[in-house]
């Protein structure tokens, strides 16, 4: 017997498995049942059929927690996160990055602090990606302080200087 489903926003065929099956061992069963691959991009609304007969019990349940502590329009800064780590998480693209620092009176360089609370449009720009991160929590964070960004040195052809840091030999 079959019955369907719909995709939820940001979920992926293992979620979906784990929310029907309680198991990721059901991604398999899903595919096959729908004629996708597992690592097919699922669209919110987009229904799959699911074998009622098929069964995990006997393996440990997986549970998914999503995260709902902020606003659709606003983020909170967590460390090491820069403005472009906060446009991908507000708009779901690097281009959200110019209307991030207009409606926060900031630069796109500007530091962010920790717990600072910034602002953003209703309206993500790349839905999928914007899903994709707010159905997991996922906070990027790929920026560094001022301090620890000073103790980088350049690297490259460009910056070396021959018997001092290139050696010819």
């Amino acid at each position: 017997m079959y019955t369907k489903t719909s995709i939820l926003p940001g979920e992926t065929l293992f979620d979906v498995a784990v929310r029907v099956y309680g198991h990721t061992q059901g991604a398999k069963q899903l595919a096959a049942d729908n004629d996708i691959s597992m690592t097919d991009v699922l669209t919110p609304g987009m229904e799959l059929k699911i074998d009622d007969s098929i069964s995990f019990k006997s393996l440990k349940a997986i549970t998914i927690a999503m995260q709902t502590t902020e606003l659709p329009n606003q983020a909170v800064a967590e460390p090491y996160q820069n403005m472009f780590d906060l446009a991908l998480q507000l708009y779901g693209s690097l281009q959200g990055v110019f209307q991030l620092a207009k409606d926060n009176d900031k630069d796109m360089t500007s530091e962010i602090n920790p717990g600072e609370i910034l602002k953003g449009r209703k309206d993500p720009i790349d839905k999928l990606v914007y899903e994709f991160y707010k159905g997991r929590g996922i906070k990027p964070a790929t920026g560094l302080t001022s301090e620890e960004s000073a103790d980088i040195k350049p690297e490259g052809i460009e910056f070396w200087a021959i018997e001092f840091d290139f050696i010819v030999s």
